[in-house]
């Protein structure tokens, strides 16, 4: 199990509700956590965490993966958590964790009970000044520690990097321009009770109560840039705002919504409960979105009503409802391992209907949000989904191959390596010769190295160049059939 940050849980570590449930993110996460402690303590699950994957070869049944450890710097087996290290530490900087709401040690833990269940140092925020090193009392920090290579002979692989909230540009209904307007991802943040403020519905910037709360709709995406939906955003914000009302009954909420979009179960009985519970909804056309502007220490958001016209609604706090998009390490991973993108940045399926979990090249499977964005709920069981794939895949113990694949002409072939340039699955090596050699397992049959070639040294097995010019002549020959039409 490859994970690129220093701890698990990625999005869902961070969530306070969960949507139609209302369940505890954290107690779900914990079971999760517990079990997986338990398999890598019973030596079935193996973890690296700050991994950073370096090259994959190899095909279905037979890869060979090169890892990174970057250095933890704290001993997990010593660490006993007590945060003698964090009150030494001098350096502070923004917690990515609570999306630069507050701040945090160069050493640290993002939240109580993180897994693995030690502190890890911020190798980017760390000044070595040894602090940490000496308020230790297990000794377990260690400031000269080095990454370490790993390599893994395996036969399937799962790719589940998820994907992160959109992060709006400066400006953007006033993002960054005035305090009082945040994401839904900040606000997620704010109504935990570990959060920067502790679950107090306050502006965090200056600790004001808030008494009116706007919600805008589709922020980032179903646009030009990003065309798509991203499913969750309408269920997270009418959540959010169902909290906010339960929990602050008096608190004025406005939701400002474009559509609504509430495709999973339970999640129309969610939109239902917001006229009971006095929650105000303004529509807007896409061509004309709200504005925000700031009258004094008051923000005020602007839309146009169908009917009523030009409307402002006060707010002490304005939400962005943000979408998910790609991680920047996408492109990265999809290259290593020859996967391709589709033109929203996800990780694209072999087929849509017929292999949903499976990537374009056999063995490696995908799970969660790096295909596109979901919910928990499509991503476990797209992850139960992608598990089964790969261990049927597995105890079968060969891989049955489709007997139409290009082969060469060693006699014909000038080693230019036009075809391995060419193949999309990397199918295609020259041997110690320097002629080319096809990878049956890896190859395809699509035919652009055999269109490809120069010296016409490459065939498709089955189909010679012969019966393909013949069939297209008989294509295109004009029939001059008989037959009585009576």
């Amino acid at each position: 199990l490859l994970e690129e940050q220093p701890f698990l849980g990625g999005n869902v570590a961070r969530l306070n509700d969960l949507m139609v449930t209302f369940q505890d993110a954290r107690e779900l996460l914990s079971k999760l956590l517990d079990e997986l402690d338990n398999a890598i303590k019973a030596g079935r699950v193996k973890l690296i965490t700050n991994a950073r994957l370096r090259s994959v070869e190899g095909y279905v049944g037979n890869f060979e993966v090169r890892v990174e450890r970057g250095p933890r710097y704290v001993d997990p087996g010593k660490c006993t958590t007590c945060g003698a290290c964090a009150e030494a530490c001098p350096v502070e900087v923004p917690d990515e964790f609570n999306f630069g709401l507050s701040t945090r040690k160069a050493i640290y833990m993002p939240y109580p009970g993180a897994y693995p269940r030690s502190y890890a140092i911020d190798e980017a925020a760390c000044d070595k000044c040894g602090k940490c090193v000496d308020a230790c009392p297990e000794g377990a920090i260690d400031l000269g520690a080095e990454p370490e290579e790993h390599e893994f002979k395996v036969g399937a692989i799962i790719v589940a990097i998820g994907a992160k909230p959109y992060e709006p540009r400066e400006g953007e209904y006033g993002y960054k321009l005035y305090p009082g307007v945040i994401t839904s991802a900040q606000l997620e943040r704010i109504l935990c009770r570990d959060g920067p403020t502790s679950g107090a519905l306050v502006r965090p910037s200056d600790g004001r109560e808030v008494r009116r709360v706007a919600f805008i709709f589709c922020v980032g995406v179903r646009n030009e840039e990003r065309p798509y939906c991203s499913r969750i955003c309408c269920g997270i914000a009418i959540k959010q705002a169902l909290l906010i009302k339960e929990q602050w009954p008096d608190v004025e909420v406005s939701l400002f919504y474009r559509d609504i979009r509430t495709f999973g179960r339970g999640y129309e009985e969610m939109y239902s409960a917001l006229r009971e519970k006095g929650i105000n909804l303004f529509w807007f056309p896409p061509e004309e979105p709200p504005k925000v502007s700031a009258e004094g220490e008051e923000l005020v958001v602007e839309v146009k009503d169908r009917v009523l016209g030009l409307i402002k609604v006060p707010a002490d706090l304005v939400i962005l409802s943000v979408g998910l998009v790609p991680r920047e390490g996408a492109r990265d991973v999809a290259s290593i391992l020859r996967l391709t993108l589709g033109p929203d940045g996800f990780f694209k399926e072999a087929h849509p209907k017929l292999r949903p979990l499976d990537a374009l090249v056999d063995g490696i499977f995908l799970a969660g949000c790096c295909q596109g964005p979901k919910d928990i709920p499509d991503s476990i069981s797209q992850a139960l989904g992608a598990a089964a794939r790969a261990c049927s895949l597995l105890v079968k113990g060969e891989v049955e191959v489709e007997p139409i694949t290009a082969e060469v002409d060693p006699e014909k072939c000038s080693g230019c390596g036009t075809c391995i340039l060419i193949c999309p699955f990397g199918a295609i090596s020259k041997d110690e010769r320097g002629i080319a050699v096809v990878n049956e397992v890896l190859c395809k049959g699509c035919g652009s190295c055999a269109a490809s070639c120069p010296e016409r040294a490459i065939k498709m097995k089955h189909f010679t160049d012969e019966q393909i010019r013949a069939q297209a002549l008989a294509a295109i020959r004009p029939y001059h059939g008989g037959g009585s039409s009576g």
